[in-house]
Parts: structure tokens; C-alpha cells; sequence
């Protein structure tokens, strides 16, 4: 089934508050915060909006909870907060959202919106900027044992960054939850080579996603270290 959301109009899309529904019911209410940036002219290039694959990677641990149940998990990316919320819930255990500084605020904001459901969970906001070994070594960040990584690589200056975070992050049994919408290819393919020199994946089969929630533009795949 051909499914694209982004056909919505922008002001649809991201100038409204954003809603979940979890399979007991309950929502998750999500801020959005289109232009945050004084330059930008597109309102998804914040950081600060929700796109297609995140919806589909929801979607996909909602349907496969072990694979988060009792780890530590670390998203990056966080974006408004959505996945990392919603792993939080499954039983993570512990969830650390990052992103960069500006965005910290609309993070920490949708968790506090959301502490109905949440809890006592532990689920924490930091900033992370790719390729900063310093805070890596944040005692937080030590033994993560999955990485959520949503719609991140668009821009071919942050491929290298990212590669390198995530060489410092991952250990041989960690997991990365990988999904992307192919947005500019060439920044794909820049990305794949970057990649496959540290890290093997193989792609989530299509039954594993679901049946309404699921596109041909959008690449979802487990990665993981490889063992020299």
C-alpha cells in the first residue's frame, strides 16, 4: 500500500499539535515547532517536526515490544520526542532522548505533557552534537544497548558526524534501529559507504511492518557493529 502522510499541507502537518493513540487508547500528545530556525524557509528542517519514518518505526516496536523491553535505549535525533516517548512506555529501561541544544525545550515539554503516561519511567532529555566524544562519555551513554535513529541523514555535511557517534555509542551487541526516508539519495549512498566499513545490517521484511504504515521510499534496517 502506497502510504505518504507528507501529502498533507504543511500547516496540517506541523503547525498542529500532533496525536498517537497507544493500543489501550490513550494518546500521546506531541507539540510541533515548524521555523524554528530564522533562516529556514522549510518547516520540516528543524528537527522540530514529525516525519513519515518515524511513524513507521513507532508502528514497527509497537510490534515487536522485546525488542526494547528492559534495555537501555538511546534515540538519536529525538525531534519532538515521539518514538522515544513511546519507548519509554514499552518498557525501556532506561531512554534517553537527545538532540541538539534548541530542541531541548520542546523535548523536555512533550515528556512533561505526557507524564500522565509515563510515570516514574526513567526517560531523560540531553543534548548530543555528533561527533563529540566528550559527551559520549556521559556515564548515561555507557552500555547502550539499542539506538533509534529516524529519518537522520539528509544532509551530507552530518553523515560523517553521525557514523562516528555512532562508532563511539554502539558496542558489538547493540542494535540500531534504522529507518530513513530516501529524501536526496546521494545522501544515502554517501551514508551506505560511510557505514559499511563499521557496521552490517539487514533489512526489517515487510511483514514485520504494518500493513497500512509502510512505504517503498522508506528504508527500515537493524544495524550492528562489526566483529574485527
Amino acid at each position: 500500500m502506497s502510504w505518504r502522510p507528507s501529502q498533507q499541507s504543511w500547516k496540517q502537518r506541523f503547525q498542529q499539535q500532533y496525536q498517537f493513540q497507544l493500543p489501550q487508547g490513550d494518546l500521546l500528545t506531541l507539540d510541533q515547532a515548524p521555523f524554528t530556525s530564522k533562516t529556514s524557509k522549510d518547516p520540516g528542517d528543524t528537527g522540530c517536526t514529525l516525519w513519515d519514518s518515524s511513524l513507521v518505526l513507532a508502528q514497527l516496536v509497537l510490534n515487536k515490544p522485546e525488542w526494547i523491553k528492559d534495555k537501555r535505549v538511546v534515540e538519536l535525533g529525538s525531534g519532538i520526542g515521539l518514538l522515544g516517548i513511546l519507548i519509554s512506555l514499552l518498557g525501556a529501561r532506561q531512554t534517553t532522548l537527545s538532540d541538539l541544544d534548541s530542541t531541548m525545550t520542546l523535548l523536555q515539554g512533550n515528556i512533561a505533557k505526557n507524564k500522565h503516561l509515563l510515570g516514574n519511567r526513567d526517560i531523560q532529555v540531553i543534548p548530543i552534537h555528533w561527533g563529540d566524544e566528550m559527551v559520549l562519555q556521559q556515564p548515561r551513554l555507557q552500555n547502550t544497548e539499542v539506538v533509534v535513529c529516524s529519518d537522520l541523514v539528509y544532509r551530507m555535511e552530518a553523515v560523517q558526524p553521525l557514523v562516528t557517534t555512532l562508532c563511539k555509542l554502539c558496542h558489538l551487541e547493540t542494535k540500531i534501529l534504522f529507518a530513513q526516508d530516501n529524501h536526496r539519495p546521494e545522501v544515502t549512498k554517501t551514508w551506505e559507504r560511510t557505514m559499511q566499513p563499521y557496521f552490517h545490517y539487514h533489512t526489517v521484511p515487510k511483514e514485520w511492518l504494518h500493513p497500512e504504515i509502510q512505504s517503498e521510499d522508506i528504508i527500515i534496517r537493524i544495524y550492528q557493529k562489526m566483529d574485527w
